[in-house]
Formats: C-alpha cells, sequence, structure tokens
C-alpha cells in the first residue's frame, strides 16, 4: 500500500491486519532504501516504524503487506514483481498542510531530515522549489505520479469501500484514526504557486476532488 505518506497507511496498515491480511508499516521500506527492503524480505525480519510506535500498535511479526510511502521509488524492481500495489490517496490541500504544519518537513527540520533527505534523493526536481509549500505541493503530484497501482482508493472513501475492492470481509470491522499531528492551520488553493496549483488542480480532479 503506497502513497505519499499523511494519507493513511498507518490506521489502513492495523485495518488490513484485521481483515486476515497481516501488513506492516514501514516495516519492510523505509528510509534506508531497496537494498536494505530485500534483506529484511530474505531474512523475515521487519521493523516497527517510528509512527506505529508513536501511535501504540506493534505490527504483526509475520507480515504479508506494508504501507509505505518509501516503496514508491522502487515499485518496478524485481522483489516486487508479483506485488499487487494499492495506491492510497488523500485530499491534496490536508497532505500538504499536514507535510508542512503538522510534521514540519521541507524547512530544515533535524526530527524529520532523514525522510526529506530520501525524498530528495528520489524526487531530485524538489531542489528547484524554496518554500516548503511549494515543496510539499510538488512532492504530493510527482510522487503520487510514479505509482502505477492495481487498486486505487481514496481514504476519504472508507475502509470498508477498500475491503470491498480487495473482496474482503468488510463487517465488524473498526476503523483506525491514526498518527495524527495537532495543527492550527490548513493551506488555501490561493497558498500555492500559480503553475503548481494549476498541476495539483488538474491530479486533484483526476482523483475526484474537487478543490
Amino acid at each position: 500500500m503506497v502513497g505519499t505518506g499523511r494519507c493513511g497507511t498507518v490506521s489502513l496498515s492495523r485495518l488490513m491486519t484485521e481483515a486476515g491480511i497481516p501488513c506492516g508499516h514501514e516495516s519492510i521500506f523505509d528510509s534506508q532504501g531497496l537494498e536494505k527492503a530485500a534483506e529484511r524480505l530474505k531474512t523475515n525480519t521487519f521493523q516497527q516504524s517510528f509512527t506505529s510506535a508513536r501511535d501504540g500498535w506493534q505490527p504483526p511479526d509475520e507480515i504479508q503487506a506494508d504501507a509505505s510511502y518509501m516503496a514508491v521509488p522502487f515499485l518496478n524492481s524485481a522483489i516486487l514483481r508479483n506485488t499487487k500495489v494499492i495506491h492510497l490517496v488523500r485530499n491534496p490541500l490536508q497532505v500538504i498542510s499536514s507535510f508542512v504544519y503538522g510534521v514540519k518537513h521541507f524547512q530544515g527540520n533535524e526530527v524529520v531530515k532523514e525522510w526529506d533527505d530520501f525524498i530528495e534523493v528520489h524526487l531530485p526536481s524538489i531542489k528547484n522549489f524554496n518554500t516548503p509549500i511549494e515543496k510539499a505541493t510538488h512532492f504530493y503530484i510527482e510522487w503520487n505520479k510514479m505509482i502505477k497501482s492495481d487498486i486505487f482508493h481514496r481514504i476519504e472513501d472508507g475502509p470498508k469501500e477498500l475491503l470491498e475492492k480487495m473482496s474482503l470481509p468488510s463487517d465488524n470491522l473498526y476503523e483506525h484514526k491514526a498518527n495524527s499531528f495537532h495543527r492550527n492551520t490548513t493551506i488555501a488553493l490561493d497558498d500555492v504557486e500559480k503553475s503548481l496549483r494549476e498541476v495539483l488542480i488538474d491530479l486533484a480532479h483526476q482523483y475526484g476532488y474537487d478543490l
């Protein structure tokens, strides 16, 4: 399960586990890249992500799936040849706001430096933008464009719809709220630079969002 991050991967990894598909969160793919992911798969040793630990959730020891935006650059790699890919999206203004004001990405924050560095390595064009909002918007657009998936799902449509797309039972499952960061500010379209704004609106429309 992949996306941009800040789009519901923690809560849906828990949901998938409860639905019968043991799913980690950044348990295979994290900022250490493809080689480390391959090692984890080979040795069947998986990690617990910072964000799932922060929410007090321990992913299963034996997993069949992973939810991580850091798998996106490697979706065409041999180790994922037979993997079903779920593309998870969330309203872009909410994602961008969470990156900039919630987690404080793209602004020299040492707490998230390893993830900012990972994004910059795999999306070097982000260095062409100056402000955190510009960088987060460019990231949202280009990271989502990198994803070719078997199933597309908007987090706003709820977990039941996703499970039905996967032909999994959807009764008696608890919808988890997870990995929330308090923020007082939500960006508006006018906060986004014009050329980026137009691309963002087009992509959002493709995903079913009217900004």
